[in-house]
Parts: C-alpha cells; structure tokens; sequence
C-alpha cells in the first residue's frame, strides 16, 4: 500500500446542523487528492442495548471525492479509520464522482477493528 498522510479541515454549518471534513491527501511526490464529507445524525432513532434511552445513528455522506488510483486504497483507508473513531460506522458515497485515472470509488463500508 502506498504511503499517503492525510490533512483534515473541519468546519460545522449552522444552518444545516452538520460537521463538514475537508480532507487533503499527499505522498513524498505531492497532492494525491481531495475528499468532502458531510456528518450529521439519522433522522430516526436507533434504541441503545445498553440504556432505554433512543439515541441517533451518526452518519457521514460523500460530496466530493477526488483520489489518484495509485494512493486510493491508503486515502480510503485513513479517512475511513478517522471517521470510525468519531463514531461513524455508516457512510453513504455520491454517485456523481470524479473519475481521477479512470478511478472510481462506488461505496464505502467502514468495519470496526
């Protein structure tokens, strides 16, 4: 896998009531890419195993993701390793990406280790 370190940018739209990720890729060579993510809670409420009290699935929705294909695999897997560690276990991709080297990701699953 290739060596790629990862830059994050948060910022939080009010109005919408999310946390928005700005994440910028680069190996030893330069910028390898650019991916926007959009967290928020799901609207319907998911009941803890531990406590009667309903708590809201946190979800992260893909709005821009642009990734040469020689740095992918090791792009995906950090941004995927840091959302897991907020606790964002479900990420919905756009459909409407941007093919870098005839790249495409269609989905992402993160699994917890």
């Amino acid at each position: 896998m290739a060596e790629v370190n990862m830059k994050i940018r948060p910022s939080f739209y009010e109005g919408e009531c999310a946390i928005v990720f700005s994440f910028s890729f680069v190996s030893a060579s330069g910028p390898v890419g650019e991916a926007v993510v959009y967290t928020c809670e799901d609207k319907k409420s998911v009941t803890s195993t531990l406590s009667d009290s309903p708590c809201r699935e946190k979800i992260a929705f893909v709005k821009e993701l642009e990734i040469t294909e020689e740095y992918k695999d090791a792009s995906m897997e950090k941004m995927k390793h840091f959302l897991s560690i907020l606790g964002i276990n479900k990420c919905i991709p756009n459909t409407a990406y941007k093919l870098v080297n005839r790249a495409e990701y269609s989905s992402l699953t993160i699994t917890s280790k």
